[in-house]
């Protein structure tokens, strides 16, 4: 039973008053202790499913090994706000399954980031990604959490951040929004050419206006 205790109390799912009414006095239906434990699990389950939220885009980008579409500006400040939240209850000793979410969401939103940065627009495309800056960013990363959550930064530092946190996701938004009507506006025209691949002529226009640039240049 002391065992059991010990679990249950050190990962703050039930106090040691509530274990001791619900286990010693077979008060299973104390009203404060379920209202605790209830929320508990719930924050515990809401960490839980943190751990997938990002995953798709992870693996999606890690398939196509592509980030076209997604703007770095967006994700770095869905990534401060998350961090923001995080450091913010965690200096403040708030129960992990009060912050717990935001870690995990913190981490794969970096993940996201780096993976950007390393495929870029993708093996085809002239904006390709470079493996040396995701691994920086995911360094400036580190560090920028260990001050955070280090007594380096002030606590009132951190109730700035983190109140700004709902403009910043509002602007992180639009700017994504922007960026994908951006992308769905765009709409290339295929055609084919005699070894059968399909080339954009879009770009093909833009090809020939340098060329033509180039030669007017030399004649100049």
């Amino acid at each position: 039973m002391e065992h059991l205790k010990s679990i249950l109390t050190k990962s703050g799912l039930v106090t040691e008053e509530c274990f001791a009414t619900i286990f010693y006095d077979y008060d299973i239906l104390n009203t404060s202790c379920l209202k605790g434990i209830i929320s508990k699990c719930l924050g515990y389950g809401i960490i839980a499913g943190s751990l997938m939220v990002k995953l798709p885009q992870i693996i999606k980008i890690s398939g196509n090994k592509s980030g076209k579409g997604i703007n770095m500006l967006s994700i770095c400040l869905e990534i401060f706000c998350i961090t923001a939240t995080m450091a913010y209850s965690f200096r403040n000793e708030f129960p992990f399954s009060a912050w717990g979410e935001s870690l995990f969401l913190g981490l794969q939103t970096a993940i996201v980031a780096a993976l950007v940065i390393f495929y870029g627009e993708g093996p085809s495309s002239p904006n390709k990604g470079n493996g040396y800056s995701a691994i920086g960013f995911l360094a400036v990363y580190a560090l920028f959490l260990a001050i955070l959550l280090g007594p380096l930064a002030p606590l009132e530092a951190l109730w700035v951040m983190q109140a700004a946190n709902v403009p910043l996701i509002l602007l992180a938004k639009s700017i994504q929004a922007k960026s994908n009507f951006q992308a769905k506006s765009y709409k290339p025209k295929l055609i084919s050419k005699n070894n059968g691949n399909l080339i954009d002529t879009n770009e093909l226009t833009a090809a020939k206006q340098a060329e033509r640039n180039w030669a007017l240049e030399s004649l100049s």
